[in-house]
């Protein structure tokens, strides 16, 4: 099978919904939701930035967009909730779904491991409606604090609140990020996944081969190989395979345009 210039691979994640305070349908709309900022996300980096690899983590965007959300109004608000597709869903109704999505994705698992964090950091004297925080606490489980933004120590303070929740994995989320005068508010979220596969590749049929780069040119580099009857979806334009972790609820679904 040809590739063209690149080659996206998209982590997906699902679990199963037990027991939940939300409407199933306000879920289904709210992972519907995100799942469109996600593919709009990377449709526009990748038109940013058409010759580059890009990794990124759309659940983290929407996750503090939507956190930031419940502190605005107005036209601000309502735009928001256009670019987030949560328009047809109330503030409520978001927050509740967001809640008992996270529920569902933190696993703790022996052999899959997938937990998220959500923090809000205010310039230390500022005043900051309690209900905004509230809200956030509640139903993002956001550890919200105080912090002083003309410390340069601030942004130690804010690496190591990512590398705990990353266990190690990344330890420098706020460098640069913090303006000593103009900072007001800083939101973050931390996804930390590792899993095994339910299907584990074989190392010893790991062959090298010809990966087809932007421009027609060739690189050779290790790829895995497996013969297997997966889930697969042949769509306009694209082929999909989908890659369960054990357990079966997580996945990995790769995307390979035509």
């Amino acid at each position: 099978m040809k590739a063209k210039s690149s080659l996206i691979a998209v982590l997906v994640l699902l679990a199963g919904l037990h027991q939940i305070a939300a409407s199933p349908t306000d879920e289904q709309k709210l992972a519907a939701a995100n799942n469109g900022f996600a593919f709009n996300l990377l449709k526009q980096l990748a038109n940013d930035e058409p010759a580059a690899n890009i990794f990124i983590s759309p659940y983290s965007a929407s996750a503090v967009l939507q956190m930031v959300g419940n502190g605005a109004a107005g036209r601000t608000k309502a735009e928001m909730q256009q670019v987030l597709g949560t328009t047809g869903l109330s503030s409520a109704a978001v927050n509740e779904a967001n809640k008992d999505i996270v529920s569902s994705l933190n696993n703790f698992n022996t052999n899959v491991i997938l937990t998220t964090a959500n923090a809000i950091w205010y310039r230390q004297g500022a005043p900051v409606k309690p209900d905004f925080t509230a809200c956030n606490q509640q139903f993002f489980g956001a550890t919200v604090a105080p912090l002083n933004f003309a410390d340069p120590h601030s942004v130690d303070v804010i690496n190591a609140w990512a590398n705990e929740k990353t266990h190690g994995k990344i330890s420098h989320i706020a460098d640069g990020m913090i303006d000593s005068v103009w900072t007001r508010l800083f939101l973050a979220n931390a996804v930390y996944f590792k899993g095994k596969w339910a299907n584990p590749f074989d190392a010893n049929d790991t062959k090298d081969r010809p990966f087809y780069l932007h421009g027609g040119g060739q690189k050779i580099i290790p790829m895995m190989t497996k013969t297997k009857t997966f889930t697969y979806r042949r769509g306009t334009g694209y082929q999909a395979v989908r890659l369960a972790y054990e357990g079966e609820n997580l996945a990995m679904y790769v995307f390979l345009p035509d």
